[in-house]
């Protein structure tokens, strides 16, 4: 059974699929490489945005972690949760206008201004 695995794995990277796939990524877009510090800022506001996600409420972080870090959908934080889709897709936009408004420097927990 090892080897009919084995083999079949090696002919499918054989294959002109796998070799179009690969060498797709591979290929020089002919855009220059990001510097150090723009790479440095890119990383420095991760980080700035994932400590704001967890400053958020529980109730609001941890829809937020499940769908942008794990991927998961609705149906599958909803389950996890035990609440409905519904509430996920509003505790999400209710999350990312926290933090939105976190992100912006307003303590107003990212509801909007009526003033």
């Amino acid at each position: 059974m090892f080897r009919i695995a084995r083999n079949t794995a090696f002919n499918y990277r054989k294959s002109a699929f796998w070799r179009k796939v690969t060498l797709v990524g591979l290929i020089p877009d002919g855009q220059r490489a990001a510097s150090a510090e723009s790479e440095y800022w890119r990383s420095e506001f991760a980080n700035e945005v994932w400590t704001a996600v967890w400053d958020l409420p529980r109730k609001y972080r941890e829809p937020i972690i499940l769908f942008a870090h794990y991927e998961w959908s609705y149906g599958e934080i909803a389950r996890l949760l035990g609440i409905a889709e519904g509430t996920v897709k509003s505790r999400l936009s209710r999350g990312r206008a926290m933090l939105a408004g976190r992100m912006k420097g307003e303590e107003n927990n990212g509801q909007p201004d009526n003033g």
